[in-house]
């Protein structure tokens, strides 16, 4: 069964993990007659008219309930990577494909049917062959830059440390448009090394994870933690917040920090962490398929629904 796949118009150069997951498996579906199409939030009932027209299935990203505050269009599928901020996020039970468990757990009452098709992995994420040369410890962040994403605990645990005499740089890879809260992320740095990258290609982000010594996520609401999941498979050593999936990619030696933990007590535990030996790396930790077998799953997973919402 031939979809369309509607998603909210993206800056330009916009990254995020849910616009990541779409691009990767269109790339590999488009040419089995599927489509991706980017339409405003006032335009997407009408594209669902059209698509239904054509006796295509309607896939909507659920990043439109965020940008409309309106339910979804009945007759659609839902493809969600967070739980709707929405209570009444669907006029009606639809089917849903969702990316975390979490998620598939807070929207399963208001469902017709659930499929969990999480993201994939690029093989490109290994661990390095040779050992980082340098006397300062390589702090990373991969993530938009916003106070949601936490940069700034970091930013301000790395001055911490490094006014106790440790060697830190920190390197930020995302979305950088939020200008205040760059200036932000840099004023908390103070004198520490502090790299900005943007945001950058699969394998560029792949090569920073094998030059870092060290990984941090500092969000306390990740629908499922798809850099985290990288860093695992980079072997990188890592301190998160334990939200969405990220505790499954963990290593014994990693530091899950409870959600509900203060900035205050973040700030210290980064910054104890920053000022000690450079942790070892680990082995890598592959808990994720490739790419190419996750759009075959979303496939299917389209497929089961349109099929029984066909079915007599």
């Amino acid at each position: 069964m031939e979809f369309v796949l509607l998603e909210p118009t993206r800056p330009p150069g916009f990254v995020s993990g849910g616009y990541r997951y779409q691009d990767e498996i269109m790339r590999r579906l488009k040419g089995r007659g599927h489509e991706q199409l980017a339409v405003t939030a006032d335009q997407v009932d009408e594209a669902v008219a059209a698509t239904l027209r054509t006796g295509a299935t309607p896939v909507v990203d659920g990043l439109f309930i965020e940008r409309t505050q309106r339910p979804l269009p009945v007759n659609v599928i839902a493809l969600l990577h967070m739980v709707p901020s929405l209570a009444r996020w669907c006029d009606a039970p639809v089917d849903a494909i969702v990316t975390g468990e979490s998620t598939r757990a807070a929207v399963a009452a208001a469902s017709r049917s659930v499929a969990l098709v999480r993201p994939g992995l690029d093989a490109t994420f290994a661990p390095p062959t040779t050992s980082n040369e340098s006397t300062s410890l390589r702090v990373l962040c991969v993530g938009t830059l916003s106070p949601a994403k936490g940069q700034h605990l970091v930013a301000a645990a790395a001055r911490q440390a490094h006014a106790s005499g440790a060697a830190i740089e920190l390197v930020c890879i995302g979305d950088r448009s939020a200008a205040d809260h760059v200036a932000e992320v840099h004023r908390a740095a103070g004198t520490v090394p502090l790299e900005l990258r943007g945001c950058l290609p699969p394998a560029a982000i792949a090569q920073e994870m094998r030059r870092a010594d060290l990984f941090v996520s500092a969000s306390r609401s990740e629908s499922f933690g798809m850099a985290a999941a990288e860093a695992a498979a980079s072997g990188l050593p890592m301190v998160a917040f334990a939200t969405g999936a990220i505790p499954s990619f963990a290593a014994t030696a990693d530091r899950m920090v409870p959600d509900d933990t203060s900035d205050e007590a973040m700030i210290d535990l980064l910054a104890e962490v920053f000022a000690a030996p450079r942790p070892a790396r680990t082995s890598a930790r592959r808990t994720l398929d490739n790419w190419d077998t996750v759009a075959d799953r979303f496939a299917a997973a389209v497929d089961d629904a349109s099929r029984d919402r066909r079915a007599p």
